[in-house]
């Protein structure tokens, strides 16, 4: 799962590699390579991502990442169920 600090802006396979580029808090970003069953920093350039293609489902069922981790929308839409949870609660 994702902390609400961070924002998926896009994925790539790179290179053979699976990557996501997140927007931080701060408004800063990171990328990141999916490598031995976790997230690490680094990895690509930001001009990668307008030059490859976006992560797969099937290929990232392969290489063992959760969809939740790549699905931009997914992650939208878990936002917008705890806000509304948030709302119904006041």
């Amino acid at each position: 799962m994702f902390p609400n600090s961070e924002k998926i802006l896009s994925t790539a396979k790179i290179d053979g590699g699976a990557y996501r580029w997140l927007e931080l808090a701060d408004g800063s970003g990171r990328v990141e390579r999916w490598k031995g069953g976790k997230w690490a920093p680094g990895g690509a350039e930001l001009e990668e991502f307008a030059t490859n293609p976006p992560v797969s489902p099937s290929f990232a069922v392969r290489v063992g990442i959760p969809p939740s981790d790549l699905t931009i929308e997914a992650l939208r839409k878990r936002r917008l169920e705890r806000w509304r949870g948030a709302a119904n609660d006041n």
